[in-house]
């Protein structure tokens, strides 16, 4: 009987126990992602800055295992950036364009909004919120002005290698277990979410579902294992031939030229064709009385890989706060026919909360001339409109 263990072409002869292997290695595959609990870490009393509580990089995989926990994040740090722009008291703050308005107006308007990007980047805010929701902690470097009197603009530092400091309190990008360069404690501004595991570092929302994406991930790869070794059981083929070439090993050279005659017969991708041989067995008057104890019938409809999946998506969108239909996901067959009302009240119960904090850490250490806003208008317009329907 040829073999599930990985080798599509392999050949195997009869039917024995030892021919018979679980299809792909998931305990090895779990071994090279690590559970989450393996992830996290304490702190080394002989290092110099303090751990956070579970390993960024082991963070920052997670998000290329599953496609919806990468969407979700993405989803909240876009929504949370749409609304940026200056504070009123912002020295480049201008009303907002109104229907009609001339070329003129319009010129001037992006280009006060671009100067106003140039203290802290679009791009680098965004990153700044992604980190954020990725890590529970994100980072902007305060640079100072040519006489170091000021704060002339904020960029972001990558939250995976930034570590707090014990003696020196203050910052460090650590590459490779190396110092590569500090900051004092007063250089940068630390969004921290809340954590009961650390006094130094943050944890993202959704560690209740790491767990998931983990499982998720390996059930995944379980089924392209499956379909990657032509895992799909099409035919059996049952033979009691007479073999007198059968070697100490058990193989047999005519069984081996059958086996060949059968792959070249199918069509790659299609499923595999398996050769039982009973090699002349006088005892057996009716082969068909040999299946009765196989179970040919188990395929991939039986599998538990969709039970697997389910489950963890709906941990997942538990997990971020996040409503299916806004990331176009229909799940247990229901769907809101009204997204502006869904997206309205998204905003005013899980985004505007974040963002005030955000604009509360930031406005905090930069003077008012550069204070931020984040007030996307068409979500306010929604969330009014609601609350003067509710």
């Amino acid at each position: 009987m040829e073999s599930t263990s990985g080798q599509p072409n392999r050949k195997a002869q009869g039917l024995a126990p030892t021919n018979i292997k679980p299809m792909g290695n998931v305990s090895k595959y779990m071994d090279t992602r690590k559970p989450w609990a393996e992830a996290q870490q304490g702190t080394d009393a002989d290092e110099v800055w303090h751990n956070p509580p579970i390993k960024p990089d082991f963070l920052a995989r997670l998000l290329r295992m599953s496609a919806l926990h990468e969407s979700a994040i993405d989803f909240k740090a876009r929504l949370v950036s749409m609304g940026y722009h200056p504070h009123i008291t912002n020295k480049y703050y201008v009303e907002p364009l109104k229907p009609g308005a001339s070329k003129a107006m319009v010129k001037k308007y992006y280009e006060t909004l671009y100067a106003f990007y140039e203290f802290l980047p679009l791009n680098d805010f965004y990153a700044y919120l992604h980190d954020s929701f990725t890590f529970g902690n994100s980072y902007l470097e305060k640079i100072q002005n040519k006489k170091g009197s000021k704060v002339a603009g904020l960029r972001k530092r990558n939250a995976r290698l930034m570590r707090i400091l014990k003696k020196d309190k203050g910052y460090a990008i650590v590459l490779n277990d190396k110092l590569a360069k500090k900051y004092s404690i007063d250089q940068i501004i630390h969004k921290i979410s809340p954590c009961s595991e650390s006094d130094y570092y943050g944890l993202p929302r959704y560690t209740g579902a790491i767990n998931d994406i983990i499982l998720s991930d390996a059930a995944r790869t379980q089924r392209i294992n499956f379909y990657d070794n032509n895992g799909y059981l099409g035919g059996l083929i049952v033979a009691n031939l007479n073999v007198d070439d059968v070697d100490e090993d058990g193989n047999s050279a005519t069984e081996d030229q059958i086996v060949d005659d059968i792959n070249t017969a199918q069509t790659p991708g299609q499923g595999r064709t398996v050769l039982l041989n009973l090699r002349g067995d006088d005892t057996i008057e009716d082969v068909s009385k040999v299946l009765q104890y196989m179970d040919t019938t188990v395929q991939l409809a039986k599998d538990d890989f969709k039970v697997t999946t389910d489950t963890a998506t709906r941990s997942l969108y538990e997990a971020h706060q996040t409503p299916p239909e806004l990331l176009g996901t229909v799940l247990n067959n229901k769907f809101s026919t009204d997204l502006s009302k869904l997206l309205a009240n998204y905003y005013k119960m899980v985004i505007k909360p974040i963002a005030d904090l955000v604009i509360q850490e930031i406005n905090s250490q930069i003077d008012p001339e550069n204070w931020i806003d984040l007030k996307p208008e068409f979500l306010v317009e929604n969330t009014e409109k609601t609350e003067k329907e509710d």
